[in-house]
């Protein structure tokens, strides 16, 4: 496996690792199929296989770096919110944006 003591390790070598701002798992994934979501510097959100490894896929749409992320209790959603000042709300069946509350707050949220 691509994990020691617990932590995986990327093995996507077209996805770079680089530092996550924030991690959230998803709360509602079955045994063996659980999901990471990572907000990051690259103004992406990356969904990983906690299994593999793996980055299942990744999506785009804030502006700036992105701060925080957390899966919807009903696990069909993932909120996130940058500094580009905006919160969304991404669908996980279509993996797009489907809410984009912009200029949530007047600075770096």
């Amino acid at each position: 496996t691509n994990s020691m003591n617990g932590v995986v390790k990327p093995t996507n070598p077209s996805t770079p690792s680089k530092p996550s701002e924030s991690a959230s798992t998803n709360p509602n994934a079955g045994a063996g199929s659980s999901t990471l979501a990572s907000g990051s510097r690259d103004k992406t959100i990356k969904l990983w296989d906690v299994q593999t490894g793996q980055c299942k896929q990744s999506l785009k749409g804030h502006d700036n770096w992105v701060r925080a992320v957390a899966f919807h209790p009903s696990g069909k959603f993932i909120i996130s919110c940058s500094d580009d000042r905006s919160v969304r709300v991404w669908d996980l069946a279509s993996n797009k944006c489907i809410r984009n509350i912009a200029d949530a707050h007047p600075h770096f949220v």
